[in-house]
């Protein structure tokens, strides 16, 4: 039997048919992974969700840096933009309030830290628990602890970024962080964080 029996009765292909075909579905492919641009947090979301890992841990942050450092120039600039936007859209009066009910106490470095792990959570569960900070108490496990432990995301970010561009400053947020400016009274408390307020005054045991 010659090569060509078997093939017979099946459509013939040319080269450039299949070549194209290839090309194709590299392009398709290739579109998945989403470029990064400061007016687009597409592509920034996209880069947290790949490097997302729970537990947090040592590995997973060098990881995280490893992404960075594969970002073109542009790339990380606006990474390192919307980085810094949304750590101070996290920096919320009433996310930190949440954090003292659910933990007892908020220092100034567990906030941040917390706000770098707010992030690292995806951009669903950032903006949920940004905007409805009550549902903090969805999360408080054994010893009134928060699951996101104490890595500082953005020592990541710090680092790939002074690599890069050793003589400039990492950019400013564009939206006005809001921590610190209002201290709520025990009705407002209750009003806007009823079920954290709640569960301190009848601790779970």
């Amino acid at each position: 039997m010659h090569y060509g029996d078997h093939m017979r009765g099946r459509p013939r292909t040319s080269l450039a048919h299949r070549t194209f075909v290839g090309f194709t579905s590299v392009l398709l492919l290739t579109s998945c992974v989403k470029s990064i641009t400061e007016d687009d947090a597409a592509g920034f979301w996209a880069l947290i969700t790949r490097v997302r890992v729970a537990p947090a841990t040592g590995e997973a942050h060098e990881g995280f840096r490893e992404e960075l450092d594969e970002l073109s120039d542009h790339e990380l600039r606006a990474f390192t933009q919307h980085w810094s936007d949304h750590m101070a859209l996290a920096a919320d009066d009433y996310v930190w309030d949440a954090v003292e009910l659910a933990e007892c106490g908020c220092s100034d470095d567990c906030f941040y830290d917390l706000r770098t792990a707010l992030i690292m959570l995806g951009e669903a569960d950032f903006h949920r628990l940004v905007q409805h900070p009550d549902e903090f108490v969805d999360l408080i496990g054994p010893g009134d602890r928060l699951p996101f432990g104490s890595i500082d995301w953005s020592i990541a970010v710090d680092e790939a970024w002074h690599a890069r561009f050793p003589h400039e400053p990492s950019p400013g947020p564009r939206v006005r962080a809001q921590a610190g400016e209002t201290e709520h009274t025990s009705a407002q408390l209750s009003a806007r964080l009823s079920r954290l307020s709640a569960r301190r005054k009848h601790p779970l045991r």
